[in-house]
């Protein structure tokens, strides 16, 4: 089965390759090839067949293609192609290595998923929310963070703040009451809510108030007001 993972085996199937049914969306058949094999108990050799005269200089369907199959199969040696297609000139490549990164649980993989936070896209840096969605606490509470506070787009800086409320860690607070103080009011609403999933507190967005609650019940989030 190795074989029909070569590049030159490609071809865009209108089959799902991870709920194993057609559909009207196609994919690329290395896809759903790879995912059989992960399911089969793996092979070794599938690797280096799969990546075979893929460059990343190839078209940007390709190498995301070629990612999201490096995912299917679940062999972290893929890890450094799909690092290297963070940086394609096309969209589809990186977001495809963004979702794929997030499979894996190596070291490697996380290193290069905090180069996401930067990337100039912000489709591809939306992807990294799901990517860390997957990822247990926690693991991703510091990319997490560096979205939520710096990201340009307010929108995507709310739903990285409410994604940190899953942690419900309490060292997050005095940082979560600080951004009650952004001048948008999405990135305000959503660092209250996580507030209160933190803290167990209803003490509205004044940050004052919530200073001075933190300040006396620091020791203990879920001390009453």
């Amino acid at each position: 089965m190795r074989d029909l993972l070569r590049i030159e085996k490609r071809r865009m199937i209108p089959y799902n390759p991870i709920r194993l049914k057609p559909t009207s969306e196609k994919s690329d058949s290395r896809i759903l090839v790879a995912h059989l094999i992960a399911q089969g108990g793996g092979d070794e050799e599938a690797i280096g067949v799969l990546l075979a005269g893929v460059t990343q200089e190839q078209p940007a369907e390709v190498v995301a293609g070629t990612c999201y199959a490096l995912g299917a199969l679940k062999d972290p040696r893929g890890i450094p192609f799909m690092t290297s297609a963070l940086d394609h000139p096309g969209e589809e490549a990186a977001r495809a290595a963004v979702q794929s990164l997030g499979r894996f649980k190596e070291p490697e993989a996380f290193e290069a998923l905090g180069r996401v936070v930067r990337h100039p896209s912000l489709t591809v840096r939306s992807e990294l929310l799901s990517a860390l969605e997957a990822r247990d606490p926690p693991a991703g509470l510091d990319l997490l963070r560096a979205l939520a506070g710096s990201d340009p787009e307010p929108d995507l800086r709310a739903e990285a703040l409410r994604s940190l409320g899953r942690f419900k860690d309490p060292a997050l607070v005095p940082w979560l009451i600080e951004q009650l103080r952004a001048t948008h009011p999405a990135v305000r609403a959503a660092a209250l809510g996580s507030l209160q999933k933190v803290t167990g507190q209803t003490l509205g967005q004044d940050p004052g108030r919530w200073a001075r609650w933190w300040s006396r019940n620091g020791g203990s989030p879920q001390a009453s007001r």
